[in-house]
């Protein structure tokens, strides 16, 4: 069972240095896409409603943090 949850990597595979999974990628452009959004907010505002003014960058992380929590909670 173990082995189905690596993707048919073994343990040794998985802890070895420079080993990086997909999902790790993933959530590093996922960071960095936020912190981009996050700088373009403070550079001029996106314009979107809540997001109008330059004070308004924390609403992003928020607003990901909520969706981040709410995958967590529907998936199996």
């Amino acid at each position: 069972m173990r082995e189905n949850l690596l993707e048919g990597k073994s343990v040794a595979d998985v802890t070895r240095p420079g080993y990086t999974r997909r999902d790790d990628t993933m959530t590093k452009v996922i960071g960095l896409l936020l912190v981009l959004a996050m700088l373009v907010q403070v550079i001029r505002p996106l314009g979107l409603p809540g997001l109008r003014q330059r004070r308004d960058f924390w609403k992003i992380s928020v607003i990901a943090f909520v969706l981040w929590s709410i995958t967590l909670l529907i998936r199996p």
